[in-house]
């Protein structure tokens, strides 16, 4: 019931900022429901077991089990915090809220795919984690010792640091401004630093191997850029052509 509640909640939210942005409602729901089901792919591969019996990737797996210095929970909490202070707030170049509301999207539809990439190949290649003995000591189940490629830390780490970097660079301050700049590169420096410190933690506690740190990196950059890229073509596609009210009658815009 709470799950109903919810997603009615959130259709409600968004038939209002679809009726403020004269955006296409069953356009708009279609494509966040894809981007939930996503997430629920991805989920879902947290309760199964690895594809295969033999693991595609060997590695040691008597490394001492250590704490997280950066659970889960803090990882996600310090990225979608970031995302709100960079998407949402207002800055001095007065973004428009239709290309906020896109670039919310956007990332959304990133996260999206870098989670249930992550999840998927994790049950596929089933490799053990550096500390699976001691994991398998403890009494855990065999989805949490088989599922070291690739780091979701550092996948999740490194789209959002793509993705925030990218729409800091093309929307927030001026590019003319030599203190803007600077500002911006202190930005994408923070996130991208924060990624990396995030991604060898995950090698100093013993969770995972360096090539799952280095291949979860390296689908975090991908999957940030082509989805920031892709949102940004939809702008362009949706700037092109444009009918507007006016005193006179019609306007109509077409850039080509």
């Amino acid at each position: 019931m709470d799950f109903i509640k919810r997603a009615v909640q959130f259709l409600f939210f968004l038939l209002i900022i679809t009726d403020v942005l004269g955006l296409d409602l069953q356009k708009e729901i279609l494509e966040w429901s894809g981007y939930g089901l996503l997430g629920a792919g991805a989920i879902g591969f947290v309760y199964t077991e690895p594809f295969f019996e033999e693991p595609w990737l060997e590695g040691p797996t008597d490394f001492p089990k250590k704490s997280e210095t950066v659970p889960s929970e803090w990882l996600y909490g310090g990225g979608f915090s970031a995302a709100a202070m960079i998407l949402l707030v207002p800055n001095s170049e007065n973004v428009e809220i239709d290309i906020k509301y896109n670039h919310i999207k956007g990332f959304a539809r990133a996260v999206a795919f870098e989670r249930f990439t992550t999840g998927l190949l994790k049950d596929a290649v089933g490799r053990y984690r550096p500390n699976s003995d001691a994991r398998q000591s403890a009494g855990m189940n065999i989805r949490h010792i088989r599922d070291s490629f690739p780091s979701g830390h550092a996948g999740f780490s490194f789209t959002t640091a793509t993705y925030l970097s990218l729409y800091t660079w093309q929307y927030i301050g001026n590019d003319k401004n030599s203190r803007s700049i600077v500002a911006k590169s202190a930005v994408g420096t923070a996130m991208f630093g924060a990624a990396t410190a995030v991604s060898l933690s995950r090698i100093e506690d013993n969770v995972h191997h360096p090539g799952d740190v280095a291949a979860g990196a390296l689908i975090g950059i991908f999957l940030g850029a082509s989805s920031y890229i892709y949102q940004e073509k939809c702008l362009e596609r949706e700037a092109e052509f444009s009918i507007s009210p006016t005193y006179q009658g019609i306007n109509l815009t077409w850039r080509f």
